[in-house]
């Protein structure tokens, strides 16, 4: 009788994951089925589940292929070479700066330095769109307006305090005694830092970046309000295919598949120090 109750908990178990794994997976599956229909047969109603796959829509937005929508500008490859630029510089030096401040948080003792740590979460629960309107007049009076270096400076400054409170938990983890041992030894803190604490939490500092790297590459409102065609994003591109005649939804959900394939590739590559670096510490 208790093999059965087990035998029936566990199948019941994997149904309703299978269940729930289709319910979460079955929007991307309708993005990618929309993606490869023809133009027309992505507006019919009720939506035709069998048809012939064309990878026409991708060939037109790399392409660039708009004039038919009246949508003439940026093209798609500048706005990937954007994207790139924008969400790997910005994910460098906020990491960068977060190891820096994160450690010297964790392992010296200041006045008030836990009224700091807090100080420096808060910086991030501003809603943005309270603060891109003060961004714009800055960017403006500074003549930065519709440029990647503006860009940069505010998703480093919005992935700051994310990455330092993500860090600070990683550092806290670490044996102080390692570090005692090392300088004994009569390494300096820097020598430390950057040959101990980092190749240690190497697993937690990679999983910090992938989640500061999405943040910078699926930003909309701030590429969105503060650039025109010099520095469009990818996110900001796709707004090119809702016309005011309607939604073209084949090339759109191409533009959508093609926006996140990177950072799924990404993800699936490092995936490992993903998982490490999110479960770093919990066993401890």
């Amino acid at each position: 009788m208790g093999k059965w109750r087990c035998f029936i908990l566990n199948v019941g178990t994997y149904i309703g994951l299978v269940v729930f794994a289709g319910f979460t997976l079955f929007p991307v599956y309708w993005l990618l089925m929309t993606s490869l229909k023809p133009a027309y047969e992505a507006w019919q109603i009720p939506p035709k589940w069998f048809f012939i796959p064309t990878f026409g829509n991708y060939v037109k937005v790399i392409t660039g292929v708009r004039e038919q929508y009246g949508m003439a500008g940026t093209s798609f490859s500048k706005c990937l070479i954007n994207s790139l630029v924008v969400a790997l510089i910005s994910t460098t030096v906020a990491i960068g700066l977060a190891i820096l401040a994160s450690y010297a948080i964790v392992r010296f003792s200041f006045r008030a330095k836990h009224h700091i740590a807090y100080w420096i979460l808060s910086t991030r629960m501003f809603p943005p769109i309270a603060v891109v309107l003060p961004w714009f007049l800055i960017a403006r009076n500074l003549g930065l307006t519709d440029t990647k270096f503006l860009l940069i400076v505010i998703y480093t400054g919005m992935n700051i305090p994310f990455a330092i409170w993500i860090l600070r938990g990683f550092f806290q983890d670490l044996p102080v005694e390692i570090e005692e041992a090392a300088l004994v030894d009569g390494c300096n803190r820097l020598k430390i830092l950057t040959q101990i604490v980092v190749p240690i939490c190497a697993p937690g500092i990679a999983a910090t970046a992938i989640l500061a790297l999405i943040f910078a590459w699926n930003e909309f409102l701030f590429a969105l309000i503060l650039t025109g065609s010099n520095a469009k994003t990818l996110p900001v591109y796709s707004t090119g295919y809702i016309l005011e005649k309607g939604v073209a939804w084949a090339e759109l959900s191409a533009v959508a598949i093609l926006i996140a394939l990177p950072m799924i590739c990404f993800g699936l590559f490092i995936q490992r120090y993903l998982v490490r670096g999110l479960t770093l510490g919990a066993l401890k």
